[in-house]
């Protein structure tokens, strides 16, 4: 069995998102789904960019190493409006989704 203890992303996102001058209060997150898997399962990582103001955002590879294989990836964009006292507040959400299977036996970290 395989434990996935830790799911933080350090770098892949730090310098490729794409944000204009007027971007604030921009969040990225990251998720797995599962935190304890079987050789050939498949866990699902998601990796969440949202603020205000973000125009795009360019997703950089995801380097995941040897000890694991990327058995799909997908992406989606949504978009929220609200009038909150008589002004607009837009904000969008940009999620990349990896599909990984593990490709040892262990303790297994996604950097």
């Amino acid at each position: 069995m395989t434990e996935i203890l830790n799911k933080t992303i350090i770098i892949i996102l730090i310098g490729i998102i794409a944000l204009s001058s007027s971007a604030q209060n921009v969040k990225v997150s990251s998720s797995v789904d599962k935190t304890q898997i079987f050789l050939n399962d498949v866990v699902t990582f998601t990796v969440t960019v949202s603020g205000s103001g973000i125009k795009s955002v360019k997703p950089a590879g995801l380097n995941i190493g040897n000890s694991w294989r990327i058995q799909n990836t997908s992406k989606s964009t949504s978009q929220n409006i609200q009038i909150v006292g008589g002004r607009m507040q837009a904000s969008k959400n940009f999620n990349y989704i990896f599909y990984l299977s593990p490709m040892k036996n262990g303790t297994l970290t996604i950097p």
